[in-house]
């Protein structure tokens, strides 16, 4: 690669980063459907036209913001592989805690994933995508809660459904946490990873 080619994708990277911050920030503030291409080119400080050469549409930016939301969050959650000797609980504590401190480091996208993914409906291709995605979590999920069973550490009747649960209540933080400003973000990640391992705990029952 010459130093003019480097010097083009590194200005190019920047600039996807402009448009994917500025797209993030006036959707969550505004709305999906209340935000133009025009908003989000002037908030990134490019023309509309040169935003197009990265998207297509405000459509395909949505989907593709989150797509990044999905992998950002599998990598940070998931990406982490038990230890040897890890107890099979300490691993669904640990899972869920990431999963909550991600989701309230990232509010925003967060709130765009609840508030805006109908939007994506027409598109069959970015609909089974997004599920895909959805599905790789809670599997991982699954899995450990699964392992956690296996080596009687937990009780469960339908790990898919407690999954989906624990899951929920997780991503459901970001709509709260800001009317509670005694609760940091790292008291309400370890609370709702300790009350996930309790609902399953086979001590507990």
């Amino acid at each position: 690669m010459t130093v003019s080619t480097h010097r083009a994708s590194a200005k190019g990277a920047r600039r996807r980063e402009a448009i994917f911050t500025a797209a993030t920030r006036l959707f969550a503030e505004r709305g999906y459907a209340q935000t133009s291409i025009q908003d989000i080119a002037e908030e990134a400080g490019i023309l509309k036209g040169s935003l197009y050469y990265y998207v297509s549409s405000k459509e395909e930016l949505l989907y593709q913001l989150l797509v990044r939301n999905h992998e950002a969050l599998y990598a940070h959650v998931a990406g982490r592989a038990p230890a040897a000797d890890e107890p099979a609980l300490a691993a669904v504590h640990s899972f869920v805690r990431r999963h909550v401190a991600y989701v309230l480091a990232h509010a925003e996208l967060s709130a765009l994933y609840a508030q805006e993914s109908a939007a994506l409906q027409a598109d069959e291709r970015w609909v089974r995508e997004l599920r895909r995605l959805r599905r790789r979590h809670e599997d991982a999920l699954g899995a450990l809660l699964r392992a956690a069973i296996e080596a009687g550490e937990a009780v469960d009747d339908d790990v898919v459904m407690t999954a989906r649960a624990i899951l929920s209540m997780a991503n459901a933080t970001y709509r709260w946490q800001r009317s509670s400003p005694r609760r940091s973000p790292d008291q309400i990640a370890e609370h709702h990873a300790r009350l996930a391992v309790h609902a399953i705990s086979a001590t507990g029952r």
